[in-house]
């Protein structure tokens, strides 16, 4: 609500709500979702990037960096080439995690900026007590989440092969 009354009211940069699809008009489109995906992207981003400072952080106290420190390694080098690398299972976990929350507040967001979506489809049949409506809503939003979790453990048991046999701790 913050996000709508500053840029809506006071710098009356964006629509406060409403829907053009890209095939119509591609920067009507662009104009109406920056504030939808705003209000999504801020909140998840500030988590996904402390639980990335946590990771890279941890990795660059283990042993092996400080091998590279000594063999002369720059700390923009470390953190790009290595430490990312080591820290990235626990990125994409979390994100994985994340999306369930940007599904769960998709419902919100295309509520309350009058967008098209799933989310919208659930609000307007509980309204109208319509119950078949809202389960295969939550199965579609459900599904989502299980297809996008089964995809998360398959790229985290690729980045890191402990995982997928077992050896990890």
């Amino acid at each position: 609500i913050m996000l709508v009354l500053i840029f809506t009211g006071s710098l009356a940069l964006l629509p406060p709500s409403g829907y053009v699809p890209f095939a119509v008009d591609p920067l009507q489109n662009l104009r109406y979702m920056t504030l939808p995906v705003l209000t999504l992207a801020i909140g998840e981003a500030a988590y996904i990037l402390r639980t990335t400072r946590s990771a890279v952080t941890s990795v660059l106290d283990r042993p092996h960096m400080n091998f590279l420190r000594a063999k002369g390694i720059s700390q923009r080098r470390m953190i790009s080439g290595h430490a990312l690398r080591n820290a990235a299972p626990a990125i994409v976990t979390v994100i994985g995690i994340q999306v369930g929350v940007l599904l769960g507040g998709a419902i919100i967001v295309e509520t309350l900026f009058a967008l098209p979506g799933v989310g919208r489809l659930i609000v307007t049949a509980i309204n109208q007590r319509n119950y078949p409506t809202v389960q295969v809503g939550i199965l579609a939003i459900a599904a989502t989440f299980i297809v996008v979790s089964l995809i998360t453990d398959l790229l985290v048991g690729w980045l890191d092969p402990r995982v997928a046999d077992g050896s990890a701790t």
